[in-house]
């Protein structure tokens, strides 16, 4: 499989979820269109010129998805791997009290893997799963659940199994805030086309500008602390 500027389908959409667990943000017509378009262009550009492939070589930084650059995004791990990207922070006196344990318990939890590589499971995991029997599925949303459940009233969705059933409660309860008014505490959500889509816990925002710092499970393989656009995500959510 080939995947290049102008390439579209659901391949392109399995692309897409792979470069935002990877911390990148897209256009949302990209996303919705499942469509190989500039901004997924320049992020498999950026990717392939900060990871190396299954035998340890450089990729080549020619932004077209083959076999080498698409084993690298589905298998990040490696020597030296980062779980925090360039610039994240936090900042412990900027944290609301009402959140401070959600926000706190997601940054502990930083660095926690999936056991083997690319299985959605493994005993560094196994507590965001609310059953033996949930364990191999995607788990972005239920590390944000985990979390959220540090606290006072614990998380008002319960456990949630996926980002889009976390847009559908957020509808419903209108949680929705405006990207500006982002803070630590907040839910960053960005849905692709056919209902998938991937959630982190916003625990700094950056002053001045538009971005956020977030912690995410399933973040290619990990609990990973991201920097993000705010304005990149298809809503941002209070839960509290």
């Amino acid at each position: 499989m080939i995947l290049k500027l102008s390439s579209a389908g659901p391949e392109v959409g399995q692309l897409h979820q792979a470069l935002i667990e990877a911390g990148y943000s897209l256009e949302a017509s990209e996303l919705t269109g499942q469509t190989f378009g500039h901004t997924t262009h320049a992020a498999v550009c950026d990717f392939q010129t900060r990871h190396v492939d299954a035998e340890g070589h450089r990729l080549l930084a020619d932004g077209i998805v083959g076999p080498k650059t698409l084993q690298a995004i589905q298998h990040p791990a490696g020597p030296g791997d980062r779980f925090v990207a360039p610039g994240w922070t936090v900042t412990p006196s900027a944290i609301p009290d009402a959140v401070r344990g959600a926000v706190n318990a997601a940054v502990a939890d930083i660095g926690k893997i999936e056991q083997p590589d690319g299985s959605n499971s493994g005993p560094q995991i196994a507590h965001f799963f609310p059953s033996k029997e949930a364990q191999g599925q995607p788990w972005c949303a239920y590390a944000v659940s985990h979390w959220l459940g540090c606290l006072a009233g614990g998380c008002p969705w319960g456990i949630l199994a996926s980002a889009w059933k976390i847009r559908t409660w957020a509808k419903g309860f209108a949680a929705m805030v405006d990207p500006n008014d982002a803070r630590p505490g907040d839910v960053w959500l960005a849905i692709r086309a056919g209902g998938h889509g991937h959630v982190g816990l916003i625990v700094h925002r950056f002053e001045g500008g538009d971005q956020v710092a977030t912690v995410e499970g399933n973040a290619g393989n990990a609990v990973r602390g991201c920097v993000r656009s705010a304005s990149s995500a298809t809503m941002i959510i209070r839960p509290a």
